[in-house]
């Protein structure tokens, strides 16, 4: 069965609004156990998502987890899409330059969506990679020694054997990613990342996060510092925090 991860509160900062743009809106079916143990008569419901039966929970609770998955299914498409039109025009993808600018000597990436690139084995040292879209991009065994990661979205990006020697990773979101056998991991550096949420991790490198950052092994906040790639509306793009309530 499909389990809820998120805490109410999450689901207060993600609201309903998600449903808006729902094709239809999802079923639900009455638990045996029909109130929740919260309130006494608040209803307890099931569903399907993605085929998956969830557990028992507050109608408000499914309705929010529906519209997260409705959310990431939407945000998958508009990205396929968007590859397609650039492959029907016969313009190099953004992705594709990067790639060739990289292998070309320049450094400068500074917010650049460098999303699922492949990028393994680079010389990649002292370049600006500041607020850059990494996720599932292929950086494994690339020289990344005094590179500025800086609020970087790392989310499932290959880092396997990378070296990250004096490398500036403040606030760099590393959720899912693989570290394993990567150089220059120091305590220091550790310190400065924001998540390491399902990270591939050493074994003594994940002793020492668990040891003196225990928190940046839990699942992070939907808001991150700079965090311009969330597709989130409730963070503010400027910055990454979250959205002042009206």
């Amino acid at each position: 069965m499909m389990k809820v991860s998120l805490t109410k509160g999450i689901f207060a900062g993600l609201g309903l609004a998600m449903l808006a743009t729902a094709a239809e809106m999802p079923k639900m079916y009455l638990c045996a156990d029909t109130t929740s143990p919260d309130t006494a008569k608040e209803k307890l419901v099931y569903g399907y998502i993605d085929g998956k039966k969830t557990e028992c929970m507050s109608e408000y609770e499914f309705l929010a987890l529906y519209g997260t998955a409705q959310f990431d299914k939407d945000s998958v498409a508009r990205d396929r899409a968007r590859k397609k039109a650039m492959a029907e025009a016969k313009v190099a993808a953004p992705v594709d330059d990067a790639v060739a600018r990289i292998k070309s000597g320049d450094k400068d990436f500074e917010a650049a969506d460098l999303m699922g690139a492949d990028l393994s084995k680079l010389d990649l040292s002292g370049a600006v990679l500041k607020s850059a879209d990494l996720r599932n991009a292929n950086l494994s065994g690339a020289d990344l020694s005094g590179a500025d990661l800086t609020a970087a979205f790392c989310r499932k990006t290959n880092l396997k054997g990378a070296d990250l020697s004096g490398a500036n990773l403040t606030g760099t979101y590393l959720s899912e990613a693989d570290l394993r056998g990567a150089k220059g991991l120091t305590v220091d550096r550790l310190k400065e990342a924001k998540t390491f949420y399902r990270a591939r991790l050493d074994a003594e490198v994940e002793a020492v996060v668990q040891s003196e950052m225990p928190r940046k092994l839990k699942e992070p906040d939907k808001c991150w510092e700079n965090n311009q790639w969330s597709d989130n509306d409730d963070c503010e793009p400027s910055t990454g925090k979250p959205m002042p309530r009206k």
